[in-house]
Formats: structure tokens, C-alpha cells, sequence
């Protein structure tokens, strides 16, 4: 488990049982996974954790990040980022 995801599991561990719980799905955007476009409405919210890269470096799947990125944030969607 990510340290995010061991986070985030605690968390939901703690809220009451009338509370909704969270779900963890991890996309590998190195290697261009993604969540299906059709079901960027399932999701609630969004964390992109932080990588060796920076976002200045030119790799392949930056750019893609990137775009997602500004996506999520045209259509108004919550978005944590940490580090990126």
C-alpha cells in the first residue's frame, strides 16, 4: 500500500458506520493508466502524489498528466496535489 492509501484507509476506518467510506484506486500514469473517461463522474475526488519527476521534465507521460490534470480542473472537480 501507498503511504496515501494507508492514510486514507485509516481515516475511513475512524468515521462512523453512517459515514460513506473510501476507496483507493491507484492509475499508473508512467505507463498511461487511466481512469475510463466515461467514469471521471464515479470518482469523487482525485489525489496525484508526488513522483521523482517534476512537472518541468519532459517525459512521455508529463504532458499526458498534465492535460488530465487541467481537465479535472475545467469541469471543477476536487483535486489534491501533493509534490508534483
Amino acid at each position: 500500500k501507498s503511504m496515501f492509501e494507508a492514510l486514507l484507509e485509516q481515516g475511513s476506518n475512524n468515521m462512523s458506520e453512517n459515514s460513506s467510506r473510501i476507496v483507493v484506486e491507484e492509475f499508473d500514469v508512467i505507463n498511461l493508466k487511466y481512469p475510463d473517461e466515461n467514469e471521471l463522474g464515479l470518482y469523487a475526488s482525485f489525489v496525484i502524489v508526488g513522483s521523482l519527476a517534476s512537472a518541468y521534465d519532459d517525459h512521455p507521460w508529463t504532458e499526458k498528466l498534465l492535460d488530465f490534470i487541467r481537465r479535472l480542473h475545467l469541469e471543477n472537480r476536487r483535486v489534491l496535489g501533493v509534490c508534483f
